[in-house]
């Protein structure tokens, strides 16, 4: 009948630097034991204390493996087997522990197949062994299976490839239609930018202007000239517009409009004369009749 834990705690205490051990080793078993009572707090201290007085023990480290995984500390599980390893090598127990701790089926496969060179007869190890490799080729076919997605090129008229390069290139293919629809779209965002400018008014009329920046006041038609009244404006290749020419042919034909006494738009003793519509247009007779109101 195996010795209850509490027993063991008990008299392994008692040994615990005594003259049976002077150095101090039981450190080892005592903190197993609290491990398998459940007092994790104990056999952590009781680690720690041991593993400081004794670095290189692989059994102490062993205990440690054991304590951190069930504290539910992977991690450090993982780095105290490690440890095991780098004192022992052929470390079955490390081996077996790591194989189950770590979350790479390929790193676990590793330490299962040291571990059966180990122990080739032990049926549970074969068993873990052929489980992982399974998983592993299945991962692997998986992954091969996977189709590789390209990233889409990004459409023609989509905004986010609005560049000048874009437009000398439809410039170039003598798309020009489309260059200049790239170069509105650009001065939309930079209206004053006179390369754009130039560009712009290069493609629309066909001719190189050089490195000068056009005004955008001169991608617009010239304004038509406006003539006063009567007077006829005067530019150096256009030809000069009469007025006359600008209103109806019937205006001669036309009734005078009622003569409006100057009393009423202001006092005055002398009444003036009044003056018919006809004498005002250019061509017309340059008399005028004086009549009293």
């Amino acid at each position: 009948m195996p010795e209850p834990l509490n027993r063991q705690i008990d008299r392994l205490q008692e040994i615990f630097f005594s003259e049976k051990d002077p150095t101090g080793r039981a450190f080892v078993p005592l903190a197993d034991a609290h491990r398998r009572l459940g007092e994790l707090d104990q056999a952590l201290e009781v680690l720690q204390e041991g593993l400081v007085a004794h670095p290189d023990s692989s059994s102490g480290h062993v205990v440690a493996g054991w304590l951190y995984r069930d504290r539910g500390e992977d991690d450090s599980a993982i780095g105290a087997f490690e440890r095991v390893l780098e004192l022992d090598a052929e470390n079955g127990v490390a081996l077996r522990s790591l194989a189950e701790l770590v979350e790479d089926a390929s790193r676990g496969l590793a330490y299962i197949e040291r571990l059966v060179e180990l122990e080739p007869d032990d049926p549970e190890v074969i068993a873990v062994l052929e489980s992982l490799q399974a998983e592993v080729s299945a991962r692997d076919e998986v992954t091969l299976e996977e189709p590789v997605v390209e990233a889409e090129a990004p459409a023609e008229d989509d905004p986010e490839i609005y560049t000048e390069t874009l437009a000398e290139l439809y410039a170039k293919q003598g798309a020009v239609g489309k260059a200049l629809e790239v170069y509105g779209k650009l001065l939309q965002d930079d209206p004053g930018n006179g390369m754009f400018l130039r560009r712009v008014a290069e493609l629309t009329t066909g001719v190189d202007t050089g490195p000068a920046i056009v005004p955008i006041e001169s991608l617009a038609p010239d304004p038509e000239p406006v003539a006063a009244a009567g007077t006829p404006v005067a530019t150096d290749d256009r030809p000069v517009v009469p007025v006359e020419s600008l209103a109806p042919d019937t205006v001669e034909a036309m009734e005078p409009e009622p003569a409006i006494p100057v009393e009423a738009l202001a006092p005055h003793p002398e009444p003036l004369a009044v003056v018919p519509i006809e004498s005002l247009a250019p061509d017309g007779p340059a008399s005028t009749s004086s009549t009293g109101l």
